[in-house]
């Protein structure tokens, strides 16, 4: 009689000991989908901000080549103000030559 006393209490240790163990096993595999999945998150993030990176490289050099090609339209405007203040000055003389020349 003790025998089958003593029996079913390893077979009620045994089962809680192997419900622990099941237990433990799928936390484990929780533990480790989260893992994957965290993984793949932040290879995602990595991809982005390569990609901003890559954004930000591109801005930069239109920006600069912007800031060239305006210096040189500003430069061209400067010079041809000059050029038509040099127009207007010589039609200006010419009209008071043209005035004076004429009665």
């Amino acid at each position: 009689r003790s025998l089958l006393k003593e029996s079913r209490l390893l077979r009620i240790r045994f089962g809680n000991e192997y419900q622990e163990a099941q237990r433990m096993e799928r936390t484990v595999s929780g533990i480790s989908a989260m893992i994957g999945e965290f993984a793949a998150l932040i290879a995602g993030q990595s991809e982005l901000v390569d990609g901003i990176e890559s954004a930000g490289k591109e801005a930069t050099s239109k920006v600069r080549q912007t800031e060239g090609e305006l210096q040189l339209t500003l430069e061209r405007s400067q010079s041809h103000q000059w050029g038509m203040a040099g127009l207007v000055l010589l039609l200006a003389l010419g009209l008071l030559a043209a005035d004076w020349l004429t009665p």
